[in-house]
């Protein structure tokens, strides 16, 4: 039964969030406090890969809307490419921030039950 389980959770789609979740939940019942305490600091950095990802979006938008776009961002497939790749960076960002929240919350649950 805990195979099939495992199975269909594994079966979900592969991408750098859903890994993380994944790996997470193997390995989190064997954390030491401080190795959830570094997880715990792994999204501290989330907030400034927004912004960098915000202002390099807002860029993009404001020369596309001003035709000063240069031919790259004018081909479809570039396009993609593009959203592509700030999609995976989504949800690596993401995934930051699920360890940070996941650790913070076995830290307080270990204090509390102390």
């Amino acid at each position: 039964m805990i195979a099939q389980q495992e199975a269909s959770e594994i079966a979900r789609v592969p991408n750098l969030d859903t890994a993380v979740q994944e790996l997470w939940v193997r390995a989190a019942p064997g954390l030491s406090e401080q190795e959830l305490q570094w997880f715990a600091r792994c999204g501290e950095g989330a907030g400034l890969a927004l912004r960098n990802m915000s202002d390099a979006l807002e860029f993009m938008g404001c020369r596309m809307g001003c035709g000063a776009a240069s031919g790259e961002l004018e081909d479809s497939g570039n396009v993609s490419s593009l959203l592509l790749l700030l999609a995976e960076s989504l949800r690596g960002i993401n995934a930051l921030v699920f360890l940070m929240d996941l650790a913070n919350s076995r830290l307080r649950f270990a204090q509390g039950s102390k």
